[in-house]
């Protein structure tokens, strides 16, 4: 990290305050790689705003693999993302860490560019910073270099990176960064992304949510443009891809993890899903094939999915 670059006045007090964030999770944080580094981020628990301020890094978040990011791009990962990262020795990042905006205002924006998301394909790629979102970031850069580190400004902070969205950023552009946490109600859309993993079946998730069936399904099909069900299976099937691309992982590890009854249960999904067997797709998405985009991932099929019922 670079040493600071001026006086900070009274530090000990701001150090000793309970609203100094030393663990806050929501929250901006500043990175200089001082050697080439890797890191992987199974399952983020929070939505993640990433600035590469100068340098490189290549990324992978869930089906997308291997994108290169540069100086002056900035990208969204979201929760529940699988995500690995290469970074070069002595790129600059600042990351912003956080579970909704804080206002009202700022969701109201997110759901305006609903309509949007829904006629455009999304492809994970890079969005230029603006001049005007560079001059906020480097002066949250002076401020954290220098140890100002107070919850209050990362929640001022929060607000005003979403204001310069709202003032400067066309809604295309938004669109396209923030795809996948947009939907006709971001809060829903974020209970849901919440509560899924712990679901097994559309009901339970329902039940999580406070919500009859009948009302959760009117509301998920309005909100996500699909069914619960097909949505929920694609979620794991996005999952079980990322597993099966790590060499450590054995498909017994995710049978396990991911609920399936017995192995022919697990290859019945994946010959529904992936169009081929388990061991087939692991073997093929280790060796960089395109597996997926070969056989189809179609995981609005009806039928028996293998998924302890869906339904």
């Amino acid at each position: 990290m670079m040493k600071p670059i001026g006086d900070l006045l009274y530090l000990n007090e701001h150090l000793s305050c309970n609203h100094y964030v030393s663990d806050y999770r929501c929250c901006f944080k500043y990175y200089e790689a001082e050697s080439d580094t890797e890191v992987e981020e199974p399952q983020l628990e929070y939505n993640q705003l990433v600035f590469l301020l100068n340098g490189h890094a290549i990324v992978s978040c869930d089906e997308f693999k291997e994108r290169i990011f540069r100086s002056g791009e900035m990208t969204f990962l979201p929760r529940l993302a699988n995500v690995t990262a290469r970074i070069r020795c002595g790129s600059v990042l600042m990351v912003c860490t956080f579970d909704l905006p804080n206002n009202p205002c700022d969701k109201l924006a997110l759901e305006s560019c609903w309509e949007l998301c829904r006629s455009m394909e999304y492809t994970f790629d890079p969005v230029k910073v603006r001049p005007q979102l560079r001059l906020f970031l480097d002066s949250l850069a002076y401020y954290l270099r220098n140890g100002i580190n107070c919850e209050h400004l990362h929640e001022i902070k929060q607000k005003e990176l979403f204001l310069i969205f709202k003032w400067f950023y066309p809604k295309e552009e938004l669109a396209r960064l923030f795809y996948p946490m947009v939907g006709k109600s971001v809060d829903f859309k974020a209970q849901v992304m919440e509560n899924y993993p712990r679901a097994a079946t559309v009901e339970e998730l329902a039940q999580f949510l406070g919500m009859s069936r009948s009302r959760f399904d009117a509301r998920f099909k309005e909100v996500f443009g699909m069914p619960a069900g097909q949505w929920m299976l694609k979620q794991k099937a996005r999952h079980v891809l990322h597993a099966l691309s790590l060499p450590e992982t054995t498909l017994s590890d995710v049978i396990l993890r991911y609920g399936f009854n017995s192995p022919s249960q697990f290859t019945r999904f994946c010959r529904q899903q992936f169009g081929c067997t388990p061991t087939r797709l692991a073997a093929g998405i280790r060796n960089g094939e395109d597996v997926v985009g070969k056989n189809g991932n179609d995981s609005g099929k009806k039928g028996n999915n293998g998924n302890r019922g869906m339904s």
